[in-house]
């Protein structure tokens, strides 16, 4: 009951619905140029797979992964992922400055 619930939440995120139908339509308006219809075909419905996959890969982790998370753990990664965004953030950050500064 609780995993079946988990992927639907997951499926049914306004958010993700949003970005996978933005990153999809891109990916399909790209994929049909110069392709037949049976690769475009085979192309999206590889890509819908891939995001239903993705859900269910997203309500296993949720599912299993209560069993060896611990608080300090949870911390753990939870401080890795944010070193991680603000390390990509001054990333973009430093390219764009010398971009604007060198152009």
């Amino acid at each position: 009951g609780a995993f079946r619930s988990g992927l639907w939440i997951s499926m049914a995120n306004p958010m993700a619905v949003g970005y996978w139908l933005g990153v999809g339509g891109t990916l399909v308006a790209a994929g049909v140029i110069g392709a037949s219809l049976p690769q475009t075909t085979a192309f999206v419905l590889g890509f819908v797979a891939a995001v239903f996959v993705w859900a269910f890969i997203m309500a296993l982790a949720v599912r299993f992964g209560q069993q060896w998370m611990t608080p300090a753990l949870f911390r753990l990664v939870t401080l890795a992922c944010g070193l991680t965004l603000i390390f990509f953030g001054l990333s973009l950050a430093s390219q764009m400055l010398n971009n604007g500064l060198n152009g």
